[in-house]
């Protein structure tokens, strides 16, 4: 005998199936790429000269496991590396990498316009409102909003366009923090 679904389960249980639709959506769009190398390259199209530790709190990786990473993509001639002082390296896409990247998000936002078309105009400004309130609800500092948008394209989603960007560069304001300080030192900082 089946009960009646319960409307928050059954809501969890269609938001957990959209975010494995998605990550099946836009994986397979990477085509040979990891994730994991598709989120460096993105990320690496928009925030340049990152220094690797940096880096690796954006993706989310160890340092040694991103210092693997861009051994890969310097080999490939996706990624230089430059010292910075010491052990310290800096790290920003070549022009291949940059054409690479370039193809990548070009590729993710075509997959995902696509799934968008489901949606007439109305349905597409309601999402739009409904996906911002729940984007929102985590965010808990900077280095999360930076993990969680390691894939964006940051020309798109600026400023207040960016619901992420914007709760965090909030939660700074009030903790006394200047937003934009990160960008100016170049990543230097993760928090």
């Amino acid at each position: 005998m089946s009960r009646p679904a319960d409307a928050a389960a059954l809501q969890a249980n269609q938001l957990g199936a959209l975010w494995a639709t998605l990550e099946q959506v836009v994986t397979r769009g990477f085509g040979e790429e990891s994730a994991s190398t598709a989120a460096t390259l993105l990320t690496m199209l928009h925030w340049t000269e990152l220094r690797v530790v940096a880096l690796a709190g954006i993706l989310g990786l160890s340092q040694p496991a991103t210092t693997r990473l861009i051994d890969g993509l310097v080999a490939r001639g996706l990624v230089r590396r430059t010292a910075v002082s010491g052990r310290e390296v800096r790290v920003d896409l070549t022009v291949s990498g940059r054409r690479r990247a370039n193809a990548l998000q070009l590729r993710r936002e075509e997959l995902l316009t696509r799934l968008l078309q489901a949606l007439d105009a109305p349905e597409r400004a309601e999402f739009e409102r409904l996906v911002s309130k729940i984007l929102v609800a985590p965010v808990t500092d900077r280095a999360y909003a930076r993990h969680v948008c390691r894939f964006c394209h940051h020309g798109v989603c600026t400023g207040a366009a960016c619901s992420i960007g914007t709760r965090a560069s909030a939660m700074e304001r009030d903790a006394g923090i200047d937003p934009d300080a990160w960008c100016r030192a170049g990543g230097d900082e993760i928090a």
